[in-house]
């Protein structure tokens, strides 16, 4: 069988130029699609329902930061107006009893922002299966002006 004649120089640079491009493109769309669903995993309101948080509930100074991978890890904190935790779960969802223990440590070495201040707080909390093997860690501080302080660490979300 012959070998096609080579290809001229100028349609070589065509293909690889067309090849680039289109390379390009895909990587960008790659990063957008990337970003968006990013934003959506650290959007705090789109996690509410996860965290089993009650309806219309109205929380200040929240942060959550979403840690992708093989054992995708979460942890938020937020602040809400409350006399008990049973004000701050949907109690159909979540047996907050189980958030009872006093001294709660919920002290996580790898968490470095500056906002994730559980070191030396006395917290009260526990841990709860949420749905099949997805633990939810929970601490709060009564900050005794009618708040609560409520951190919340997921591990293989």
């Amino acid at each position: 069988m012959p070998t096609p004649p080579p290809m001229p120089r100028s349609a070589r640079s065509g293909c690889l130029k067309a090849a680039l491009i289109t390379f390009g493109i895909l990587a960008a769309v790659a990063l957008v699609v990337g970003l968006l669903l990013y934003r959506t995993l650290t959007n705090f309101d789109s996690r509410r329902e996860m965290m089993a948080l009650r309806s219309g509930l109205e929380v200040t100074d929240e942060h959550l930061r979403y840690s992708p991978g093989m054992d995708g890890i979460m942890w938020s904190r937020f602040t809400v107006e409350a006399k008990g935790i049973d004000e701050v779960f949907d109690t159909s969802q979540v047996d907050v009893s189980e958030f009872d223990q006093p001294g709660y440590q919920l002290e996580m070495n790898r968490i470095n922002d500056r906002w994730w201040d559980v070191k030396g707080r006395k917290l009260t909390g526990g841990s709860i299966e949420v749905r099949n093997d997805e633990f939810m860690h929970v601490g709060y501080v009564d900050n005794g002006d009618g708040t609560l302080t409520v951190y919340i660490y997921w591990f293989e979300v």
